[in-house]
């Protein structure tokens, strides 16, 4: 398990969870400048997830642009999620493409995102369950 903090544009830090188990989403094209469109679904391997985004490996080649929306499907902790979300950034890694996708809307709240993070973080990482459960009592 390997967790990662990052940087908003706001200058707050947010923490990007690494999954350890592999972790596959299908993904599509939903809107370009503003228009909905329909394509074909692909598979693709999530690499991190934080409430206000992720980053996804895949062999596609997109844009880094806000002129276009990708729909992305993934389940976690047996809970489905859908997510609409624009490419902040992509990084060639070997034959395949890294991106960055920027949360624009969520089919569920990021209270109930969080929650669902924190889960897959404690089966990740069960050793350190009691370490997490006093923070939540600290913070109540």
């Amino acid at each position: 398990m390997t967790v990662y903090k990052q940087k908003t544009d706001s200058g707050r830090e947010t923490v990007r969870l690494r999954l350890t188990e592999t972790k596959l989403a299908d993904l599509t094209i939903r809107e370009v400048k503003g228009e909905p469109v329909t394509a074909k679904c692909c598979k693709v391997l999530i690499h991190k997830i934080a409430p206000d985004g992720l980053s996804f490996l895949t062999y596609l080649r997109f844009p880094v642009s806000r002129d276009y929306k990708l729909q992305i499907c993934l389940s976690l902790s047996g809970q489905p999620i859908q997510a609409g979300g624009q490419v902040i950034s992509r990084k060639k890694q070997e034959n395949l493409y890294l991106y960055d996708l920027l949360f624009v809307d969520l089919s569920l709240s990021k209270l109930a995102l969080v929650r669902l993070l924190n889960e897959t973080l404690i089966r990740q990482s069960p050793r350190q369950a009691r370490i997490h459960q006093m923070y939540r009592r600290m913070s109540r």
